[in-house]
């Protein structure tokens, strides 16, 4: 253990006993006061740490050379008890980590409000007790945001996690994964997350779709898949609620006329739905969500009608309608539209950059 030990060690009558305070160096502040005794039944050490708030942030680099850049504070509370007799050695111990904070500004990463408390049954193996807790109040990566991430999880062994369970608000709705099981020895990942009620607006925000606002929501799941570094999208899906009609405006959508001919139907309709969705309402909508190399592909199709006139008006001589200057003239009574966007994956989340330390 990096730091300075002070204390005494005293001889009794049937063997030894000791009182110690250790002040580390990897967290400046922090001390641990260790007592113990050693006769002939064995020893026994109990090691407990004051509840200590760091004064600044320490780069996480210092612990573990993958997370350099990382900064962390926290509140930081623990104790543990070990005894080594007849039966051999056995430990168990608990640590409390509360208003923690982990930053990394390069990534747009931030954890903010941590809060985790973890009995370990086992110190020799690390197994700790299941339902350990972990909560986390803010969440930001890359373009995402998200709150109130709860994990319940057990300590298995040193190289295994167990996420019993899962969850996390975002878009304005919640979502809850499958559990899973991490192993240090394994690269390869499947995981399902069950979404419930988020707003579809927000949802095509986040992902780098359009700009976005509107009222209506959104449920399914998106299956997801970490394999070879890279992150999978594996034919995920959200639809509107049966019953449940929506209102969605969406800006920024020029890009999808690019390299199209000004003038062909291919164009013009593209044209009409773009116009339509700065004001739409729909009876209902879906979005598939699919990877495609390190693109994420949403196909957004809604049924539903503009609310408001569009500025177009049906040219006889060229069979269709064209765009004019001026107030909106069409009246559209129902339109259905089939929207496709291309995010790249790594722009939305930086996850390549997070996951790939030097």
């Amino acid at each position: 253990v990096v730091g300075g030990r002070r204390g005494s060690l005293l001889q009794t009558g049937g063997g030894l006993s000791m009182a110690l305070r250790h002040t580390s160096q990897l967290l400046p502040g922090l001390r641990a006061f260790i007592t113990g005794e050693i006769d002939q039944r064995g020893a026994r050490i109990e090691v407990r740490i004051p509840p200590h708030q760091m004064a600044e942030a320490i780069d996480l680099g210092r612990f573990n050379p993958s997370a350099s850049g990382f900064q962390a504070t926290a509140k930081v509370s623990g104790h543990a008890g070990l005894i080594i007799g007849g039966n051999g050695p056995q430990g168990a111990g608990r640590l409390k980590i509360s208003h923690g904070r982990v930053h990394q500004d390069e990534r747009s990463l931030v954890l903010d409000g941590i809060d985790m408390a973890v009995q370990i049954n086992d110190l020799l193996q690390l197994k700790s007790a299941p339902q350990q807790r972990l909560r986390i109040g803010q969440l930001a990566l890359g373009n995402l945001r998200a709150d109130h991430l709860a994990v319940d999880f057990q300590i298995e062994d040193a190289q295994t996690l167990f996420i019993e369970k899962a969850g996390i608000n975002w878009s304005q709705g919640r979502i809850n994964s499958s559990a899973l099981r991490l192993n240090t020895g394994r690269a390869d990942y499947d995981l399902t997350l069950f979404c419930d009620r988020l707003n579809l607006a927000q949802v095509l925000k986040q992902l780098g779709a359009a700009e976005a606002s509107g009222d209506g929501t959104v449920n399914g799941r998106i299956p997801i898949r970490w394999t070879d570094g890279r992150l999978v999208f594996d034919n995920g899906f959200l639809f509107s609620t049966p019953g449940q009609t929506g209102v969605i405006q969406l800006s920024g959508t020029q890009a999808l006329l690019s390299g199209l001919p000004p003038g062909s139907p291919q164009y013009t309709q593209l044209d009409i739905a773009t116009e339509a969705l700065k004001d739409y309402s729909y009876q209902w909508a879906k979005l598939n969500l699919q990877s495609e190399a390190d693109n994420l592909l949403l196909k957004l199709q809604f049924d539903g009608k503009p609310n408001r006139l569009l500025p177009f008006a049906y040219d006889q001589s060229l069979g269709q309608f064209k765009r004019v200057a001026g107030a909106g003239q069409a009246d559209f009574k129902g339109i259905s539209i089939d929207l496709n966007f291309r995010s790249p994956l790594n722009d939305i989340i930086h996850y390549k950059d997070l996951f790939n330390q030097q």
